[in-house]
């Protein structure tokens, strides 16, 4: 399954730059953006992403187990259990911005029982749009996209999971990617500069 779910991720990678939903007009790699992927190749938890494309700090992921009695497992690249949580944080630009978007895509098994983003304030993130592909054998895509105005510098993302009795949810891999847009203002300032760059060039 571990072998599929890459496949399926080295596909989602490769569109990257067609945005999941048309209200995005971004994509990782511009101005503002991070981007940070998961594929939990190894049991380290916390865990670094093994794609880190996030110039403002280390992005980590702490995976939790939310039921003492049943202990959370690793192999072969997915964390499975009864229930469990992962908590990410990511650093970001700490110039306040107009407004932020964190568009969250991930593979898992089981229910998702909890999901939301807040800042450091505990100010929470709207979650403006949703969707989710069946990937058969129980597995699910699922994309969500949040947004925060103005932005923060630090956001926390977190997603629990379950399972019925008796079996177990799984979480295979999380890809994240931000955006941070300035204010109209400093959006003409960056444009008036990259003009003058381009006449001395």
């Amino acid at each position: 399954m571990k072998r599929l779910m890459v496949v399926v991720l080295l596909v989602t990678f490769t569109l990257a730059a067609q945005p999941s939903f048309a209200s995005i007009t971004w994509q990782p790699g511009d101005p503002g953006t991070t981007l940070q992927v998961w594929m939990f190749d190894t049991s380290a938890n916390p865990a670094v992403p093994e794609i880190d494309g996030n110039q403002y700090g280390d992005p980590v992921a702490n995976i939790k187990n939310n039921l003492p009695n049943n202990p959370l497992g690793w192999a072969n690249g997915v964390w499975s259990g009864s229930a469990f949580s992962v908590t990410i944080d990511i650093p970001n630009n700490p110039v306040p911005n107009l407004w932020k978007e964190v568009l969250v895509e991930m593979i898992y098994k089981g229910t998702i029982q909890l999901a939301w983003v807040k800042n450091a304030d505990e100010d929470d993130f709207r979650n403006v749009d949703r969707f989710s592909v069946d990937l058969g054998n129980g597995w699910t895509k699922l994309t969500d996209l949040w947004r925060i105005e103005p932005n923060p510098d630090w956001e926390r993302v977190c997603y629990g999971f379950s399972a019925p009795t008796g079996a177990l949810a799984g979480l295979d891999s999380i890809r994240i990617s931000t955006i941070c847009i300035p204010e109209p203002a400093t959006m003409l300032l960056l444009s008036l500069g990259a003009l003058v760059l381009r006449k001395k060039k």
